[in-house]
């Protein structure tokens, strides 16, 4: 309610001064037009109330604009504000001039009508120093506004910036989603969450005790290759690891870390290269809401990426990163598995993928252990730390079920003993 009384008082404060001045304006004007030798004052209070009719117009198209005043705007109102006390001038100035001539010119007629207007009449020469006097107080209070316009149109300035910038984005978001739904062949992400659904709490430690584990981590190894038996458990394993890795880094201090997951699959029959590649660019390309401008040159021209195009956006998207890395599950389910490990093997070795660090797991098969004994640091399904997980898993389930209660301790101990070493994986 206090608000609305002051602004409309300001607007009232506004509208006096707009009037005024105005009349004044017209009384200077019919004086330097038709009296012979007027004082050059006359030519100074002029422009200056004309200045002050047209800063005051402007207030009073801005609040019709914004539906009411501004804070800044608002700051000046009461009886001591700029506002009011330039009212409470211009007012006085006016009252300098003679009364009936101020209501001569005011009229319609005034243009046509002969007034006795001479100097005497004014008499400014005994009213020019309160005039000077006048002005000098209504250029500070002219300033004092002004200055308050200045900072409501920075403030608007920025605020149409800001909507500007804020539809820019809106419209590069839906650019970039566009991309991304380009770019889309195969989500893998349904299979993680299976694998994950499928982790037995307790296990899989025994990798993030390994040396290889904690170099990887340090940076001082670019691709790690897990491999094992079927069925030896890599897939949830390397589900865990990845939530490790998210959960070790993703949130953390340092925002420019990239993180993706892939998983081949026999069923989606298909070589997984192309689409990893695809998943892999769209994925980085999420993290950092950016899109490299030849990728989306390709877009528009139609058509599917190279494996060219895509590691050429892979390595221009890595530029926004420290590090990124990315866990590729089941090689050996690929089709065309010679294709997928070209692919490993040039982003695990080139120079301009020194940021991405690798985390492969596959079967044991001949053809993939020469190409990723190249140039990773395998680690085999195969080793005590597995036997002690099994060991753990085994008594676990050997304790906790009922119908094992009874059985004989010594029977308990060697199924546990003989499951955990012979198994060759969870």
């Amino acid at each position: 309610m206090a608000e609305a009384l002051a602004g409309l008082a300001i607007a009232a404060s506004v509208v006096a001064v707009i009037q005024i001045a105005d009349r004044v304006v017209g009384v200077c004007k019919y004086y330097l037009g038709h009296v012979k030798d007027a004082p050059a004052d006359l030519r100074a209070v002029l422009v200056e109330i004309s200045s002050v009719k047209s800063l005051f117009e402007n207030l009073q198209f801005l609040s019709k604009c914004k539906q009411g005043y501004s804070k800044a705007v608002s700051s000046l109102d009461g009886p001591d504000g700029p506002v009011e006390r330039c009212r409470v001038a211009v007012k006085a100035l006016e009252d300098l001039f003679p009364s009936d001539l101020i209501q001569q010119t005011n009229s319609n007629r005034w243009r046509r009508k002969k007034v006795k207007a001479t100097l005497a009449a004014l008499a400014w020469p005994l009213r020019e120093k309160k005039a000077k006097t006048l002005l000098a107080e209504i250029g500070r209070y002219k300033s004092a506004i002004s200055l308050a316009l200045v900072t409501d149109s920075a403030h608007d300035i920025k605020t149409i910036l800001s909507n500007t910038l804020e539809i820019r984005n809106e419209l590069s978001e839906v650019q970039r989603n566009e991309v991304y739904r380009w770019l889309k062949h195969t989500d893998p992400s349904q299979l993680h969450h299976q694998a994950c659904g499928q982790y037995e709490p307790g296990t899989g430690n025994w990798v993030l005790r390994s040396p290889e584990w904690a170099a990887w981590l340090a940076l001082e190894r670019r691709c790690v290759w897990i491999h094992g038996i079927p069925g030896a458990g890599k897939t949830v394993l390397m589900s865990y690891l990845i939530k490790q890795v998210t959960a070790q880094f993703r949130g953390a201090t340092n925002p420019k870390l990239g993180i993706v997951y892939y998983y081949c699959y026999f069923g989606h029959n298909q070589d997984e290269a192309i689409p990893l590649l695809r998943w892999l660019l769209e994925q980085l390309c999420r993290q950092v809401d950016a899109v490299p401008f030849t990728i989306r040159g390709l877009m528009k021209r139609g058509g599917e990426p190279s494996q060219h195009d895509l590691l050429e956006g892979i390595h221009q998207v890595l530029d926004s990163f420290e590090t990124a890395y990315l866990a590729v599950d089941a090689v050996d389910e690929s089709q065309c598995r010679k294709n997928l490990l070209a692919v490993l093997t040039i982003l695990g070795i080139e120079e301009r993928f020194k940021k991405l660090r690798l985390l492969v797991s596959s079967r044991e098969y001949r053809e993939i252990e020469v190409v990723m004994t190249s140039f990773s640091t395998p680690v085999s399904m195969s080793n005590p730390f597995v036997e002690e997980d099994i060991g753990r898993l085994v008594k676990s389930l050997l304790y906790t079920n009922r119908k094992y209660r009874n059985w004989p301790q010594t029977f308990l101990t060697e199924i546990e003993h003989t499951i955990s070493t012979q198994a060759r994986g969870m």
